[in-house]
């Protein structure tokens, strides 16, 4: 065994990083990758050498950036409009979010059409369909109707979230486009 508590010629998994502690001149091995952890034989292997003693395991998770979702960036945003401008009237368009059948074949009816831009802005003549700032996609509904409302005179515009909407708000007011 060497100093790592390893068999000789038997070298750390390659989904770990190596670091040795000067202090203690024990190895902490770091999961780089949350899939490693679902590798049961490297886990247990880890596993029996911090039990004897030899190793000292540190398991961390990969650091996450939480992204807020579209409805966290739309409700920030619209809370901005109301503050800051509200000679600015703004309101939303609910067309989605999951419904069920007998709900969806009733809007439907009303006229209630998919891909319609989230928000309106009547003073400034401007749709807004809200992303989240990471991983929203425009659908193809959305594409056509961006299209469309462009095509009859109104702004419309795809903002990743809430800061984006702030600018392109901030430019058409003190622009006057």
């Amino acid at each position: 065994m060497n100093q790592h508590g390893l068999k000789n010629g038997e070298s750390l998994p390659h989904q770990f990083q190596s670091y040795v502690i000067p202090a203690t001149i024990t190895t902490v091995m770091v999961c780089a990758r949350s899939s490693i952890c679902t590798r049961q034989k490297n886990l247990q292997r880890l596993k029996t050498l911090a039990k004897n003693g030899r190793l000292s395991v540190v398991f961390k998770k990969p650091v996450v950036e939480k992204v807020k979702s579209e409805d966290m960036e739309q409700a920030e945003f619209v809370m901005w409009m109301r503050q800051i401008h509200p000679e600015h009237r703004i309101f939303s368009i609910p067309n989605g979010g999951w419904r069920s059948k007998a709900t969806v074949m009733k809007l439907k009816a009303t006229g209630v059409s998919p891909g319609v831009p989230d928000l309106f802005i009547p003073s400034l003549g401007l749709f807004i369909e809200m992303k989240r700032t990471k991983g929203g996609r425009v659908s193809t509904d959305q594409t056509d109707w961006l299209r469309y409302l462009r095509s009859i005179g109104y702004k419309a515009e795809v903002c990743y979230g809430k800061d984006e909407a702030i600018n392109l708000v901030s430019k058409i007011i003190v622009d006057g486009l």
